[in-house]
């Protein structure tokens, strides 16, 4: 099924918030540190591997959809980002 996209102004089905200066700054903090990964080694490396698993969800497992295996069900389990996220520790 091809993708169709729709505009939508979401300036008029939004309602304005206004943040407290707590919030904006914690918002502030949040863009920095995200700024500072994405020009990291480990954004780099993330890609790489994300990149990996749209592949193999969208060009390797395909074929195999009809006849997977114990291993071919274990190996689309690990590719999960909802698995690897219960596997992987958080900093806070």
């Amino acid at each position: 099924m091809p993708l169709s996209l729709t505009y939508v102004d979401w300036t008029k089905k939004m309602k304005q918030i206004t943040l407290n200066a707590e919030q904006k700054n914690k918002i502030k903090n949040a863009i920095h540190t995200f700024r500072k990964y994405v020009m990291s080694d480990n954004f780099r490396a993330d890609q790489t591997e994300r990149l990996s698993r749209v592949n193999y969800f969208q060009r390797e497992l395909p074929p195999k959809l009809k006849e997977l295996s114990e291993a071919d069900i274990d190996e689309l389990v690990v590719k999960l980002w909802a698995s690897r996220m219960w596997g992987k520790e958080v900093d806070p």
